[in-house]
Parts: structure tokens; C-alpha cells; sequence
């Protein structure tokens, strides 16, 4: 929904493995992610991967460093969407 915003290449990087971490946050990514995923991957404009390219700390840097405000509050939301995508939220995906 946000993301075709993001136009640098490491910041689109960064959010999408941050995407990835909260699909695998309670150690299973189920098809409802694993969709949500791929289009992220094409709003973006960045090719599909199931498994992060950097550590998370490395990602959440980027998004700090290069992203204002108002694009942090568009990131979460999508993170929100990957978190709920399967019906639910559990614990270890809320911390």
C-alpha cells in the first residue's frame, strides 16, 4: 500500500527483511505470508526472497537512519499487515 514510495534500494531492502523477520517472528512463515511477501517484493520493485539478506539490527539502522517519521508510521503498518496476515498475533510476533 506504502511501500511503491520507497525508492532507495537499500532502504526497500532493509524494510523487506524487516518484513521477513516479523513473517518468521514465531518460526513459521504459512502461505498467507509468504503471499503478503511477494507483493511487497513487486510494490517495491525488488526480486522475491524467503530468506533475509542482513541482520535485523542492520535493517532497522537503514530504516532509522534514512526514513522520516511519517515513513516509519507507513512501515509499521505493513509490518502490522505481514504480523496479522495469518489471522492472528501471537506473543513472540508482538515482541
Amino acid at each position: 500500500m506504502y511501500l511503491n514510495q520507497f525508492k532507495e534500494e537499500n532502504v526497500q531492502k532493509a524494510i523487506y527483511n524487516v518484513c521477513i523477520y516479523c513473517a518468521m517472528a514465531n518460526n513459521k512463515i504459512v502461505e498467507e505470508e509468504k503471499k503478503l511477501l511477494k507483493d511487497f517484493c513487486n510494490e517495491l520493485g525488488i526480486a522475491y526472497y524467503e530468506e533475509p539478506t542482513c541482520d535485523f539490527d542492520s535493517s532497522i539502522s537503514v530504516i532509522a537512519d534514512k526514513c522520516s517519521a511519517s515513513d516509519k508510521k507507513k512501515i509499521l503498518m505493513e509490518l502490522l499487515s505481514v504480523m496479522l496476515a495469518d489471522g492472528e498475533c501471537d506473543e513472540r510476533e508482538w515482541e
